[in-house]
């Protein structure tokens, strides 16, 4: 499972990721397309 999202590759806090991205559904049909492609790796 991806823990980090975009921004936060780009510097954002986790906090601000989580709350600002990482629960929006953009984000999670993100995530789902970076975990089939598998082009970000986990950290």
């Amino acid at each position: 499972m991806i823990k980090t999202c975009l921004l936060h590759e780009l510097g954002c806090s986790v906090e601000l990721c989580e709350e600002l991205i990482c629960r929006t559904p953009e984000y999670q049909f993100l995530k789902e397309l970076m975990s089939k492609n598998k082009m970000f790796s986990e950290e």
